[in-house]
């Protein structure tokens, strides 16, 4: 494949975005694992597809990755017969209950390439753009899907990380994010097309079910697409907007750090997504520490130095500043932050508006 040509439509890409180092595994502490690569954003005009390029090997991607387990209810799970098992794919375990009826296959070492059966419901969850062989996987769905059944993606929306600066989703494992155009052309290669297409959460993640191309439906939904095109003024209100905040950060944190004595910065929420941020926005030499009461990590790599991570806030952190870098939790992280006993903490959210909010004393 000609890297400077879209995975999807052949047609010609445009880097748009590039940050010099950021670190290929954030899951492990040891400094072998201190491996940057220049990250570098682009975008095909044409079907409005945004991609990174891929690193050598994919399984170094993974090498320490920390599994979740997902307990979640699906709606529609009702609707499926229990003598009839159905087909998830994800990267991880399963997000179903164990005593459900379900097949599972991971993309990991290309486990969904071993798929030997045809199913009426499959469900792609939260993986379709770490899929290194996007077309191989495509291919071997339809192959798998039975004649009338469905093919269910969630994931997050590729123009989302441009129109709405979801740049927490921007690192090397999403090397496609989809819009809907590219997700057509690609579906459509392999005798498939679009059922239903739905965005959600602030237009940043997308539900699609895909059908056989030769099914008839009896209801179709007719759509203005208009959303899913990327014009030129976004592309520039996004380098903008990121370059605003920069500046902003830079000045805020000098201005209060002379002012008020506050001499500790930390990080609220501890993923990749946060590591995304710090790296967007210039924090890596300002950020000493995260805080995250969710996660099981107890160190975050960012490729030449370790952030360890506390659960909450006690009264050591009092004088300090804390940078919100999870913006899809921002109410939650707020009310944590402002409703704590500790009074002298200064509390910064960064997208996708930036606001200073200084507790009272």
């Amino acid at each position: 494949m000609n890297p400077n040509t879209c995975e999807i439509c052949s047609k010609k890409i445009y880097k748009f975005y590039e940050i010099n180092s950021f670190p290929i595994n954030i899951y492990h502490e040891k400094k072998e694992y201190y491996k940057n690569k220049k990250l570098k954003l682009f975008l095909c005009k044409f079907c409005n597809h945004i991609s990174i390029p891929k690193i050598n090997s994919q399984n170094i991607l993974y090498r320490s990755y920390k599994k979740k387990i997902f307990l979640t209810k699906y709606k529609n799970l009702n609707k499926i017969n229990d003598k009839q098992p159905f087909l998830e794919i994800s990267k991880e375990k399963p997000m179903f209950l164990k005593k459900l009826n379900i097949d599972h296959k991971s993309i990991l070492n290309n486990e969904y390439l071993k798929i030997n059966k045809k199913y009426k419901k499959i469900f792609i969850y939260d993986c379709i753009s770490n899929i290194y062989k996007i077309k191989k996987f495509f291919k071997k769905i339809s192959q798998s899907l039975e004649k009338k059944g469905e093919i269910e993606i969630f994931h997050h929306y590729g123009p989302g990380i441009i129109k709405n600066l979801n740049i927490d989703r921007v690192y090397f494992e999403h090397i496609n994010n989809f819009s809907y155009k590219s997700l057509k052309i690609l579906v459509k290669q392999y005798g498939l097309k679009i059922k239903s297409f739905k965005l959600f959460e602030k237009k940043n993640f997308f539900k699609a079910i895909l059908v056989k191309k030769n099914l008839s439906l009896k209801n179709k939904i007719l759509i203005n697409y208009k959303f899913d095109v990327i014009k030129k003024k976004n592309i520039t209100a996004f380098i903008k907007i990121i370059n605003r905040i920069k500046f902003n950060l830079k000045s805020d944190i000098k201005k209060i750090s002379e002012n008020y004595n506050e001499n500790h910065i930390y990080g609220y929420g501890a993923s990749i997504g946060s590591v995304a941020l710090i790296k967007f926005l210039d924090l890596e030499q300002h950020i000493s520490k995260l805080i995250d009461d969710y996660t099981d990590l107890k160190v975050i790599n960012l490729g030449n130095k370790n952030l360890k991570i506390q659960k909450q806030l006690t009264r050591k952190d009092e004088n300090s500043i804390i940078i919100n870098l999870a913006p899809r939790y921002k109410v939650k992280i707020r009310q944590s932050i402002l409703k704590n006993k500790i009074k002298k903490i200064t509390y910064i959210e960064t997208l996708p508006n930036y606001s200073l909010i200084k507790k009272a004393y």
